[in-house]
């Protein structure tokens, strides 16, 4: 599989748009229950830790004030900072759980029996350490360049970079979960490959967006149920373009 890859990484791999949203959905439609589900509690801990985090910073304790407060701190090098650590740190704990997204979609391919619990099992085994790092690394990226954007009056353009910076990484947690690469190569892998198809990647990206946007439609409880398809994509996204030996070490020896 070593091989396959490094080939991919030198000659390129091709990439058929259609499969890839065909295979998005068809695994999507498996997986959206639970992951919807997960991101929901997940929103509910994030945004307590991150009010919590502003609350003992800036010493507020009522939130209209403190959403005023935001609003006018938003500029401040305190705040700016304080932002950056809590990404980087966010980015860092929220990898193992990406890689759980992306694996119950491998499991849902397969017709295998995966559960919410699944979504969490990365946090153990030697997996964990290697997703970590490499979302901190990710992480500070995107604080770091949204730091100089807003310092420079371009904040505008903090969406893009970070967005871009999502695109480049895109085989980051694949090729750590499933070839077994460190964090430094899966990191340097992943933009190689991105560099090989960057305009069909964006394009399925894009209409995942689309798709995962819909949910706000209606009930905008929805949107955590549509956001689930960007991991389905994710996953498509790799198959299609790395693929799988018949069977993989995660399958045979699970993930610890």
């Amino acid at each position: 599989m070593k091989k396959k890859i490094e080939d991919k990484l030198m000659y390129g791999y091709p990439l058929e748009l259609g499969t890839v949203i065909e295979e998005s959905f068809a695994v999507y439609k498996k997986t959206f229950l639970i992951g919807g589900a997960t991101l929901i509690l997940l929103t509910i801990v994030f945004i307590m830790l991150y009010f919590g985090l502003i609350s003992i910073i800036f010493g507020l304790s009522d939130f209209s004030e403190m959403m005023v407060q935001i609003s006018v701190m938003s500029k401040s090098p305190v705040y700016i900072i304080s932002t950056g650590i809590f990404s980087t740190i966010s980015s860092a704990v929220m990898a193992p759980i990406t890689a759980g997204f992306i694996h119950i979609n491998y499991l849902a391919k397969r017709n295998k029996e995966f559960s919410l619990s699944t979504i969490f099992e990365f946090y153990k085994g030697k997996y964990v350490m290697p997703l970590m790092i490499a979302y901190a690394i990710v992480g500070f990226t995107m604080a770091i360049v949204n730091s100089l954007l807003i310092f420079t009056g371009l904040e505008f353009l903090s969406f893009l970079s970070q967005g871009l910076i999502s695109m480049v990484t895109i085989f980051t947690i694949p090729l750590i979960i499933y070839e077994d690469m460190n964090y430094s190569e899966a990191l340097s892998k992943s933009i190689t490959l991105f560099g090989k198809q960057p305009f069909y990647i964006f394009l399925a990206l894009l209409i995942a967006v689309f798709v995962c946007s819909l949910g706000i439609i209606g009930f905008c409880l929805g949107i955590f149920f549509t956001l689930p398809f960007i991991y389905s994509t994710y996953y498509s996204i790799y198959e299609q373009a790395i693929g799988f030996e018949d069977k993989s070490e995660i399958e045979e020896i699970g993930i610890e």
